[in-house]
């Protein structure tokens, strides 16, 4: 479709092709008539206790057979609990992100019991940990902090602690006696 008026030519513009596959038991798939230029394959491996993790590559077609490994994370797990009590925090949101691509994000989710577990790529990371405060109103409690995941272990561990937070409460009290105002 034309674009009227526009002032940008458009003749190399990007475009997406998705095409899902699966591989066979050996592990292959193939694209078939591809146009020439350059892909980016992703890779989803199932839910897996290995730790492949989604990969990506970009490839220029036309090429020879092209071999693609998975990337394999580190296994990551902790607790996150309230500093002044102890006690796990369930449903709290861990956010990852690389600190060399903040967009390469990744999420996990802690259990009833505070404690969470996933595979992450080694590297250096900033962590988000998120969650509503009934008690509060629903307020978001938050609580960040960077790590690092080194590449020659397979299992990493460490807590986040929610710092207890004394927090501000007024009360509209009536001039003459003193009682609270609803």
């Amino acid at each position: 479709r034309s674009l009227e008026n526009s002032t940008k030519d458009i003749a190399s513009a990007p475009f997406k092709i998705k095409k899902i596959l699966e591989t066979d038991d050996n592990g292959l798939f193939s694209f078939r008539n591809l146009p020439a230029g350059t892909y980016t394959v992703t890779i989803r491996p199932a839910p897996n206790d290995q730790g492949y993790l989604e990969t990506r590559k970009s490839i220029v077609v036309p090429t020879a057979p092209v071999t693609l490994a998975l990337e394999q994370g580190i296994r990551l797990e902790g607790n996150i609990f309230m500093e002044n009590t102890g006690l796990g925090m369930s449903n709290v949101t861990l956010k990852l992100a690389r600190r060399d691509d903040p967009l390469s994000e990744l999420y996990l989710r802690t259990n009833h019991e505070g404690h969470f577990s996933g595979f992450v790529p080694p590297g250096d990371w900033n962590y988000f940990a998120s969650t509503i405060n009934k008690e509060r109103k629903n307020a978001v409690e938050n609580q960040e902090g960077i790590f690092t995941l080194p590449d020659n272990c397979n299992a990493y561990q460490f807590n986040i602690s929610f710092k207890g937070r004394d927090y501000l409460k007024i009360v509209a009290r009536d001039a003459e006696n003193l009682s609270p105002i609803p």
